[in-house]
């Protein structure tokens, strides 16, 4: 999804865009289908279109649709199907930009949709663990960890996701991260693009909660045997983050 970034750009700030016209409802459900097809352009397009689609007057939004929306994208990301992962995960991003305030509710369809369990097969939990990590790329990507409470149709005033949602969304990636080591450069990776939202937002104080769940220290000073370097890594990022900040 993040290699379609400027192909949906260019979508985006096209000139002078017609006027979204109300669509009948099997064309905006058409809109999912193509999210999960092979062509980068169609699925970009389908992106644009549910987003669009879900626009009100003065920005305001169809909750109905949009509630909708939610729980199919963050399912649709969960689907080995063609390329869903990649479109479905786009489509969030979209949304997630132009109705940020919705990021509470996305945080916890992702927890309750991604759940994995013993009972399940090792492909439904791959599957699941796979769809919630694209689910937190669109969450970091959309900018919505800022930007929660700013769309236009809400007070301008930004608000603080509350701290409780941060750590359920740390805690999240680290249960990835400990599941599948295939899993873990990427894991690792997000976690250290949010700790950096977060400093920029000067709320680093709120980092070492976040990643309490992570138990950095245990796995950098574990002995050379057990070592976990994506660990490692990602404290050596933290140390620099906190020596930009400090500095």
């Amino acid at each position: 999804a993040l290699l379609e970034s400027r192909r949906l750009a260019a979508l985006r700030f096209r000139a002078s865009p017609p006027a979204p016209v109300p669509m009948p409802e099997e064309t905006f459900l058409q809109q999912f289908h193509n999210l999960a097809g092979p062509s980068e352009e169609s699925r970009c397009k389908a992106a644009v279109v549910v987003r669009e689609s879900l626009a009100g007057p003065g920005g305001s939004s169809d909750h109905e649709n949009l509630t909708y929306s939610l729980k199919r994208l963050v399912r649709g990301v969960q689907s080995s199907r063609q390329c869903a992962r990649q479109g479905f995960c786009l489509a969030l991003v979209e949304i997630l930009t132009a109705f940020p305030g919705e990021l509470d509710a996305v945080l916890a369809l992702v927890g309750q949709l991604t759940e994995v369990s013993s009972g399940l097969k090792p492909s439904e939990q791959k599957d699941r663990l796979l769809g919630r990590l694209f689910a937190y790329v669109a969450i970091v990507q959309s900018g919505s960890l800022c930007l929660a409470g700013t769309e236009a149709a809400s007070a301008k005033a930004k608000k603080k996701l509350p701290k409780s949602a941060v750590v359920s969304l740390a805690r999240g990636l680290h249960e990835i991260y400990a599941a599948r080591p295939y899993l873990r450069v990427p894991a690792a990776r997000l976690m250290a693009d949010i700790c950096e939202t977060f400093s920029k937002q000067g709320r680093a104080a709120d980092i070492p909660e976040m990643l309490a769940a992570w138990a950095l220290d245990d796995k950098v000073l574990a002995a050379k045997d057990a070592l976990d370097v994506h660990a490692l890594g990602l404290a050596l990022e933290l140390k620099g983050l906190y020596d930009a900040s400090a500095g």
